[in-house]
């Protein structure tokens, strides 16, 4: 695992070279044996605290001895060459731009994947969740006439709800967890930054190209468990894009948030007020033509909103005009309604890079 090891005891170097080397120095200096199977570790440590003084001084002394036998040499031939030897330059530029992506995008898959309990739990939950909703929504959907779902609303409220629902799983999937990631990064981040090892932009770069396919996994095997059990009838291509990029808004959102404070306890303290909002405008609790109409202009900023608009148009079509209008949905701005989605996205990437770089500037 170790490449070298340095032991010191009583403020001697004993010995510093290949760890592979260890047992062989010990026994040649001090004449005992490591077991075949003792740790060479454990066995020198055993040894040294156990050792008088003077035998911790011979073995100083010969470990002295013989890297100066090894090193000297070195030293001389280096001298002897004296200015035919080219100056040396200091790298003063870093890395390029294509090395640190490559670099922090293989870093960033290897921990991804190397956690294989998180990932277990993140799609256990995934799987449990969307078929407890499957089971309450059971069969919810159905292709009937404007009029039908109009004067049975009893039977329209499970529909619009298994939807609604849906577009919330998408939301807080993967948001949570991302929220408390920068946190417990930041102090690798502030030392890598800081040694001009890589700048902002390719380190959110590089987490874009690990969120994105697995975001568009969680929004396949979401979508796979819940269009079924619920009997959904838009096109189920169209509900992987809007779990997808309710995914990636959400967690694009929770990476800013996350970015910008400082610690963990933080973070969770930002959660409630940064999704719940959203779920009070999706229009599941109450019909946005319900709530005054002072207050109607947040639903606007919550990406809810906008991937429930999505859904709705993607199960119904853009005929059903009343229904649309008791949740403020119209068909003539589904186009924005893409179009602000991943406007989201961007903005909020960028103003991610944005944060990370002027919190870089201090430690606390």
């Amino acid at each position: 695992m170790f490449d070298n090891t340095l032991v010191i005891c009583s403020g001697r170097m004993v010995y510093l070279g290949p760890t592979a080397d260890l047992k062989a120095f010990i026994q040649d200096s001090t004449s005992k044996q490591c077991p075949s199977d003792y740790n060479p570790a454990d066995f020198v440590l055993s040894e040294l605290q156990t050792a008088s003084e003077e035998e911790i001084e011979k073995l100083a002394a010969t470990y002295k001895k013989k890297a100066q036998a090894r090193i000297i040499p070195g030293i001389k031939a280096s001298r002897a060459k004296g200015d035919d030897a080219p100056p040396l330059k200091a790298k003063s530029r870093p890395s390029s731009m294509t090395a640190q992506l490559t670099e922090l995008f293989l870093r960033d898959a290897r921990d991804t994947f190397r956690n294989k309990p998180v990932l277990i739990a993140r799609y256990s939950v995934l799987i449990i969740l969307n078929l407890l909703f499957g089971c309450v929504f059971f069969d919810a959907g159905s292709t009937q006439s404007e009029d039908y779902w109009l004067t049975n609303v009893d039977k329209f409220i499970p529909y619009y709800g298994g939807m609604v629902t849906v577009c919330i799983s998408a939301m807080m999937g993967s948001a949570q967890s991302t929220i408390l990631h920068f946190p417990e990064q930041r102090g690798i981040f502030l030392r890598e930054y800081a040694s001009n090892m890589y700048s902002t932009i390719p380190y959110t770069i590089a987490k874009m190209m690990v969120e994105f396919p697995l975001s568009l996994l969680d929004s396949i095997v979401q979508v796979l468990i819940a269009y079924y059990m619920m009997n959904f009838q838009g096109s189920i291509f169209y509900w992987f894009l809007i779990s997808w990029v309710m995914n990636v808004s959400s967690v694009s959102l929770a990476q800013m948030v996350g970015a910008a404070v400082n610690s963990g306890a933080q973070a969770i303290q930002l959660i409630p007020l940064l999704f719940v909002p959203q779920t009070v405008f999706s229009g599941l609790f109450t019909s946005i033509s319900n709530i005054p109409v002072w207050l109607r202009w947040v639903q606007w900023l919550c990406a809810l909103k906008y991937g429930v608009n999505l859904a709705f148009f993607t199960e119904f079509g853009f005929d059903y005009t009343r229904l649309a209008e008791i949740n403020d949905s119209k068909s003539d701005l589904v186009g924005l309604d893409i179009g602000v989605l991943l406007g989201l996205i961007v903005v909020l990437r960028i103003g991610t890079n944005i944060v990370l770089k002027r919190k870089a500037r201090y430690v606390f």
